[in-house]
């Protein structure tokens, strides 16, 4: 079965938000700076989280279903303490907090593309 167009482009999606990802901290180093973060570390996480994740996108673009709802498990545990900071962002810095919101959205929708029809009917046995 060909892949069906939803998944590629839930795959840009989650790679702007990636990159967007780098921007805020490139904007926001001094207020990172501020908070007693090196900016190295500022940069040294994002890149290690940054590679795990495209993990997972490159093997939900294979048709890996595990890794569909290992995304989907690790968005959902994320948003926890998401929330609370993109609140804070908006109240100190309003484009950095429209750039995670940006974020957020992109891989909301992301998920639903992978989750919703035609994108959910790719991931059969056969991919796993």
């Amino acid at each position: 079965m060909e892949r069906p167009v939803e998944i590629k482009r839930a795959a840009i999606c989650i790679g702007i938000s990636l990159a967007l990802g780098f921007v805020k901290i490139a904007l926001d180093t001094q207020h990172l700076a501020s908070q007693g973060i090196p900016i190295a570390a500022a940069f040294i996480l994002p890149i290690i989280i940054t590679a795990i994740l495209l993990f997972f996108v490159y093997k939900t673009y294979q048709g890996r279903n595990w890794a569909r709802i290992t995304f989907l498990v690790l968005t959902v545990i994320g948003l926890l303490p998401y929330i609370p900071m993109l609140a804070e962002e908006f109240e100190r810095a309003v484009f950095i907090g429209l750039l995670s919101a940006t974020q957020l959205g992109l891989q909301i929708f992301a998920l639903w593309l992978l989750f919703s029809s035609p994108g959910k009917h790719w991931f059969n046995p056969a991919h796993a």
